[in-house]
């Protein structure tokens, strides 16, 4: 995988064999608003996978 968009509270990477792109939390709380529950495992954490983006096969390179 190597990254694709570093910046903002959202991650992306890129797998080039694939074309699939995956979405990691980077920052959980990105507007600093102190709410955060960074124990509470039903809340985005840094490092959480927040999704997939996998083209349809005949856009895949």
């Amino acid at each position: 995988m190597e990254p694709d968009d570093l910046s903002g509270s959202v991650h992306r990477y890129r797998v080039p064999e694939s074309g699939v792109r995956v979405f990691v939390v980077d920052d959980p709380d990105p507007y600093g608003h102190g709410d955060h529950d960074a124990d509470d495992p039903d809340v985005h954490q840094a490092g959480d996978v927040w999704a997939l983006s996998v083209p349809p096969p005949w856009c895949r390179p």
